[in-house]
This record gives C-alpha cells, sequence and structure tokens, in this order.
C-alpha cells in the first residue's frame, strides 16, 4: 500500500528536523556539548535522591574527628602504641597496617585503601617493611591505590603514566592485579574525561590492568 500524501509529509518534516539538529549539533562546540551533558546527569542523579550502599560496603574516612582522637590519645599517659602519630597526618603506614589487620579481624573481605603510597616512607624503612608484612599475609584481600598522571614537557606535549605505590609494598599485595586507579584526568573545560582508548593502551595494559 502507498504511503498517503500525509505519511510522506510527516515523513519530510521529521527528515528535515533530524537533519537541522544533526546540523546545530555538529556546529556546537564541545566543551558546551560536554558541559551539557554533565549538568543533565548531576541533575538526574539529583532527581533520583539519596542512593543505599551495598549492606557489605563500608567506608572508614580519616577526618578532623579521627585527628582529634589521636591527639586525644597522645595526651594519655597509657596510651596504646598504634595510637602513636594519630593527631596528625600522613599517618605512618605502619598506622595502615594495624588498620587492614583489625578490618580483617572484623571480617572484611576486601580492602581498598586510597591512599597513594609512592616511594620510601620518609619516617624509616621500618615503616614500609611493617606495611609490606601485613600485605603479603592477607594477599588477594587488600588493594593498594595507583595515580593517573598527565605531565606536560617544556613544549606543551603530554603524556600518560601511572603513578604506582613502593614497589615492594605492590609486590607484598600482589602485584598489579592488587592496584586500582584513584582519579581519572580532567579534560579542557575542567571537567572529567576518561580517554579510554589512552587508559587502556597506555596505562592498563602495560601496567596489567584488566
Amino acid at each position: 500500500m502507498a504511503p498517503s500524501l500525509g505519511s510522506n509529509s510527516r515523513l519530510s518534516i521529521f527528515v528535515l528536523s533530524l537533519a537541522i539538529i544533526s546540523g546545530g549539533l555538529s556546529g556546537w562546540a564541545p566543551p558546551l556539548w560536554r558541559s551539557w551533558a554533565i549538568a543533565t546527569y548531576n541533575q538526574i542523579l539529583a532527581w533520583a535522591g539519596p542512593q543505599t550502599p551495598p549492606a557489605g560496603l563500608f567506608l572508614v574516612a580519616i577526618d578532623d574527628a579521627s585527628l582529634q582522637q589521636g591527639q586525644w590519645f597522645e595526651q594519655q599517659q597509657n596510651a596504646p602504641g598504634w595510637s602513636k602519630g594519630l593527631g596528625q597526618l600522613p599517618w605512618s603506614r605502619a598506622s595502615y597496617a594495624v588498620l587492614v589487620e583489625k578490618l580483617r579481624a572484623a571480617g572484611a573481605e576486601a580492602i581498598a585503601l586510597n591512599v597513594l603510597f609512592e616511594g620510601p616512607s620518609s619516617r624509616s624503612p621500618k615503616d614500609d617493611s611493617q606495611l609490606a608484612a601485613t600485605l603479603a599475609r592477607h594477599k588477594g584481600h587488600v588493594v593498594l591505590a595507583a595515580e593517573m598522571l598527565e605531565p606536560n614537557d617544556s613544549q606543551g606535549a603530554g603524556g600518560l603514566s601511572l603513578a604506582p605505590p613502593l614497589l615492594a609494598l605492590q609486590k607484598a599485595a600482589g602485584g598489579s592485579k592488587a592496584l586500582g586507579l584513584t582519579n581519572m584526568l580532567k579534560g579542557e573545560d575542567n571537567a572529567v574525561g576518561p580517554h579510554p582508548e589512552a587508559y587502556i593502551s597506555q596505562v592498563l595494559k602495560p601496567h596489567g590492568f584488566g
């Protein structure tokens, strides 16, 4: 059955409208488009309201209250050894070792430490060895932080690189499979851009991710 004149008219209007929209978007500045997309996404999240986290997920935060409690412990005559230095940041790596031990004893199956342990400890080699020993005991249950970097040289050229934790800690935790990225790079409009192809080819695969 041949389409009626009305159907042809509606089809023409639809095609023309699609062409106008496509042409308009192609001429729209990408930063403006990304900003609009991010604003829309944020609004959708706001409409969705607070989300209930999984029942087995817990966040252990180091906040002002944590530091105040650490300072209180430091003023006590019989303060436990693990409380030493908890009143200020950065905490010793041995303190994170104690935290891992306590979380595992409490039943935590997986622990992600969102702290970049880059380079040797500024305190002492023993500080690193204590954390390494704990990571080795709980290998497969602790993930260490790694950070993406996008340095620029004097000519303005850039590239992607990975800032991993101290190699001894990384090995103790289980190698590159025990690393997790803590950040995403920002685009020209200061919006987070995942750079998926660059991540995969320059960072993830060379360092054993995925």
